[in-house]
């Protein structure tokens, strides 16, 4: 499913199953309107990309939504525009588990002094075969890019649980969070 060029747009009740990216969401090339997209009841499994915000694009909700299976269950970054994304919400019914590569991944360098908000409980990182680089959270470029993270737990990654490699990024993370 390629959500292009939206703006207030909600997608619930459906399961993904793809070969290549499961739901792309992405704003216009020539303007940062594009935004809100509140998903519900939505299961992705077995895709290269499960959930991928791809560029111009802001206020992405997470909600009831579980990310499974995929090489990379959630990637934020300007694969389709290049334009910053925007705010995220991961609710703590979002959940990531079982991915090859990483469970959420941001590399969104164009991206300059946005949030995002963390509950989803994040799970068994690389433990599926092939699986590189076995990574949980990874925050690659998120310049100046604000991070709260509330999960209940990220756990049994082979990997890091939490990665950044953006020094710029000032991160948050709940003493109730067990990684």
């Amino acid at each position: 499913i390629w959500l292009d060029n939206v703006n207030v747009i909600s997608y619930k009740d459906s399961i993904l199953l793809a070969q290549n990216e499961g739901l792309i969401v992405n704003g216009a090339p020539g303007t940062d309107e594009g935004s809100d997209l509140w998903m519900d009841n939505v299961l992705s499994q077995g895709c290269k990309v499960g959930f991928h915000v791809a560029g111009g694009f802001g206020g992405y909700y997470f909600h009831t939504v579980i990310a499974f299976g995929n090489d990379t269950n959630f990637l934020i970054d300007n694969g389709r525009v290049a334009r910053r994304n925007r705010e995220g919400f991961f609710s703590r019914h979002c959940v990531s588990d079982m991915c090859k590569a990483y469970g959420i991944r941001v590399n969104d360098p164009l991206i300059s002094n946005s949030y995002i908000q963390m509950d989803a409980n994040i799970g068994s990182a690389g433990v599926v075969s092939p699986a590189s680089p076995g990574v949980g959270l990874y925050i690659q470029s998120f310049p100046n890019g604000r991070v709260h993270v509330n999960s209940a737990e990220i756990f049994n990654c082979i990997s890091d649980g939490v990665r950044i490699d953006d020094a710029s990024v000032t991160m948050q993370i709940s003493p109730t969070t067990y990684i």
